[in-house]
């Protein structure tokens, strides 16, 4: 799913964006889904849509929204209370109530940079829009 990811790293769906954004590469797209080529598929819980090649969803509410630094950074925190967990079956250990920790990679992005294994793991659009210098990406990720 990383090359899903970073396929919308640099879209935004808000049609009005800062001089800085637009410099480092965003554009504005309101239909991520499609542009990522992922499937949409509304939640269970809240109907509001969730991505089904996700091997892992957490469906929630918006409980607070809190500001990060002045008003005009534009920079929010969020704070979601979960209210269904969907896991893909073959992340599950044998009692089919744990992820296995085995099983289950997560990616993760530190900064703009994809790790997964705690390793770079794909090259980022995100780290080239910010002008990150390179990582050596491991091959076999």
């Amino acid at each position: 799913m990383v090359a899903a990811l970073d396929r919308i790293a640099l879209l935004t769906g808000s049609a009005e964006m800062s001089d800085s954004k637009r410099a480092r590469g965003y554009r504005f797209e309101p239909d991520k889904f499609t542009a990522a080529g992922l499937t949409r598929t509304p939640g269970a819980v809240t109907g509001l849509d969730t991505v089904e090649e996700s091997p892992i969803t957490l469906e929630g509410r918006i409980e607070a929204i809190h500001p990060i630094g002045g008003p005009s950074e534009h920079l929010c925190a969020l704070s979601m209370k979960v209210e269904q967990v969907q896991v893909r079956d073959d992340l599950l250990m044998s009692n089919d109530r744990y992820i296995d920790p085995l099983r289950w990679d997560p990616l993760i992005m530190k900064f703009t940079e994809y790790f997964a294994g705690g390793a770079p793991a794909y090259e980022s659009s995100l780290a080239r829009g910010w002008q990150m210098p390179p990582l050596q990406i491991a091959q076999d990720v």
